[in-house]
């Protein structure tokens, strides 16, 4: 996957830089946050309809942990994401067999589990915590209660861990049933009665309300779920669930100000949460906040140090804060979580290029199309080929732009006679740069190409006007309105 946060200067006019990141991810130091995977508990006793006990365990002591200091409370949403890669586990097994390793992927450094049963009207269970490294177990924790002390049970478990945990956001068992049969039946149309159920059980479960929000979001109802959302912080919220809500909220009606503002109340009562100051780090780049987007950046590392798409994006920040040796330093941990990869050498080519060291760009980019040639569309070879342009060496740029251009037609892109016109543009032969873009756009304006044709002649429009001829410039103009799709 490749994707760019943040806006970055020009590079040279008519080119774009390409820039993204990718990686691995091997093992580092530990940090001094502990990242806490709360699995499902298994069902010891006789009766299967005490089986949605078991998620109801796992999601209150990780929500009662929220705010606990020095742990982060992985959502089982967090490390259930990992399926994708590792296979779909069974949603009621046991949390011990079912998701210990989707808990190490997503980086877990303690996993708890346990166990419960039903019987004679009571409810014994039993939480184990593990530190996966060793094997070895750190801490066990039993309560015995009456059959319907579920909450109370999780309560006890999360208060073991961290004394001053607060009780769950429901004390209703029916709520809470009908909360657990929703989410993990999330892709089932019984979810909005099933949620609606638990709302009605208890008008203040915040959790109910953003599940419910979400789904209706996902099938594209905007409307409903910003109404439910408005409903639910009419209620007497929890401080962190309120928070919660006026992001879910923020984040739908697309208000970058108060997705800010939501972050760093959260970031307050969940400092632990690399999520939370992700979203931060990425918010203050695109105010133009470099310094406090390191700074967020950093947070978020100490959490989860092996992260490298935040080393990547950290690594940026820094160099558009101006800081060339924080940014390189960032880069360099990026690149030793992923050695073989060419991306962090990418990275690292665009830093020294945005801090004008043209020479040690070139390199870097060279190194990174050495070790994949096909990285980011040959996007490595290119840059090159701009930093070389920008010492003013017309002649080695134009010999590395045929190398990206040959590389392209290699692999059958059918754009490369358009980026040879900007290319010849930048380079600075401009009618030749107008020739061959009046060239490339007559020929796909008729083709699958009608879109990128469009663009040919809106860009030749501009060249035109630029080399003073207005009718040509009015002409290409015309031509690009024709063939530009809605």
């Amino acid at each position: 996957m490749f994707c760019k946060l943040g806006p970055a200067p020009a590079l040279a006019t008519g080119l774009a830089a390409l820039i993204g990141f990718s990686g691995c991810a091997r093992r580092a130091p530990e940090p001094a946050i502990e990242r806490l995977a709360v699995l499902r508990f298994e069902n010891l006793g006789a009766d299967p309809s005490a089986d949605w006990i078991g998620r109801a365990l796992a999601e209150m002591v990780t929500s009662e942990l929220a705010g606990a200091p020095g742990v982060y409370a992985l959502p089982s949403s967090r490390f259930h994401a990992y399926e994708r890669v590792l296979g779909a586990r069974p949603v009621g097994a046991p949390g011990i067999s079912a998701e210990r390793d989707l808990a190490l992927a997503a980086g877990a450094n303690r996993v708890a589990y346990g166990e419960y049963s039903i019987r004679s009207g009571g409810i014994l269970a039993h939480m184990s915590t593990e530190d996966p490294q060793t094997g070895k177990t750190t801490a066990v924790v039993s309560y015995s209660g009456a059959a319907g002390d579920v909450v109370a049970a999780a309560w006890a478990f999360a208060r073991a861990l961290w004394k001053d945990a607060p009780p769950y956001a429901t004390r209703d068992a029916a709520a809470l049933q009908a909360f657990v049969n929703a989410l993990e039946s999330f892709d089932q149309p019984s979810v909005a009665p099933t949620l609606e159920r638990a709302l009605a059980a208890d008008r203040d479960f915040a959790a109910a309300y953003r599940l419910l929000a979400q789904w209706k979001a996902q099938r594209q109802d905007r409307t409903g779920a910003l109404a439910l959302l408005d409903q639910a912080l009419a209620r007497n919220l929890p401080p962190v669930e309120r928070a919660r809500l006026e992001l879910d909220s923020a984040d739908l009606r697309g208000d970058a100000v108060a997705r800010s503002r939501a972050c760093a109340t959260l970031a307050r009562l969940s400092p632990s949460d690399p999520v939370v100051w992700r979203a931060l780090a990425e918010a203050a780049m695109a105010a133009h906040a470099y310094q406090n987007s390191v700074n967020d950046w950093e947070r978020s590392l100490t959490i989860e140090p092996q992260d490298a798409g935040a080393l990547n994006q950290a690594g940026y920040a820094a160099a558009y804060a101006g800081d060339l040796p924080a940014a390189t330093a960032f880069l360099v941990r990026y690149q030793k979580l992923a050695p073989g990869d060419s991306n962090p050498l990418d990275s690292l080519g665009d830093v020294n290029l945005l801090a004008g060291r043209l020479r040690e760009a070139e390199g870097l980019y060279l190194q990174s199309a050495s070790k994949n040639a096909h990285f980011d569309a040959d996007g490595s070879l290119f840059k090159a080929a701009v930093a070389r342009l920008m010492t003013g060496d017309i002649g080695g740029a134009d010999t590395l732009f045929q190398r990206y251009a040959e590389a392209r037609a290699a692999d059958r892109d059918p754009a490369v006679d358009y980026r040879k016109a900007e290319w010849s543009w930048a380079a600075g032969r401009r009618r030749a740069a107008c020739a061959g873009m009046e060239a490339f756009a007559r020929g796909a304006e008729n083709t699958p190409l009608r879109e990128l044709a469009a663009r040919g002649f809106a860009e030749l429009a501009v060249w035109r006007l630029l080399l003073g001829d207005r009718e040509a410039a009015a002409q290409a103009a015309q031509k690009a309105g024709q063939c530009a799709g809605p």
